[in-house]
């Protein structure tokens, strides 16, 4: 007598299928976690708070750990962005974009306390901090306190000044 096989009914496949297309698809979504980019697009002077949506491409204010933070809009005065927040990244590029006679700084500065974190461990690489040749630019500040990396990470800040001004860190490391 031949040995009966097991079958499956219609119900009992699709709920196998099914859950190896959710374990593919989590385990394909664990491999890596993609960095992204944010930046800052306000070019007034009013109301330069970091959280605010609408100085950000797209709406995005939220940058975490290995993300890209630009901060290079073309502005015709000094502009100062605060945050009201700790903030997190990996890498920032601050300066004005343009250069030229009307450049201007940027300071960026907390309210009570709040920290610039860099953490790069995601990427295993250092975190930086970029000040990138345009023409000619301004000194621009990082008035808040910067911390770097985590109590786990191992990975440091570089940072990078090719602009020929200053770049201050004022706010303490």
């Amino acid at each position: 007598m031949a040995a009966k096989r097991n079958r499956l009914s219609g119900s009992q496949r699709k709920f196998r299928n099914g859950l190896l297309s959710a374990a593919v698809l989590l385990a394909a979504g664990l491999q890596s976690a993609e960095a992204a980019t944010f930046t800052w697009i306000s070019t007034t002077t009013a109301n330069n708070a970091w959280g605010t949506t609408t100085n950000w491409q797209g709406g995005l204010n939220t940058p975490a750990a290995g993300d890209t933070v630009n901060i290079q809009s073309n502005i015709t005065a000094a502009m100062a962005i605060t945050m009201a927040a700790d903030e997190t990244m990996g890498t920032l590029n601050i300066g004005d974009s343009t250069g030229g006679p009307l450049f201007s700084a940027f300071t960026i500065g907390a309210n009570g306390g709040n920290k610039l974190i860099f953490d790069n461990t995601i990427n295993s690489t250092n975190s930086q901090i970029n000040k990138p040749l345009t023409t000619v630019t301004a000194a621009d500040v990082i008035a808040a306190p910067v911390v770097i990396g985590t109590a786990t990470s191992t990975v440091g800040l570089t940072i990078t000044n090719s602009s020929g001004s200053l770049l201050t860190l004022s706010g303490g490391i």
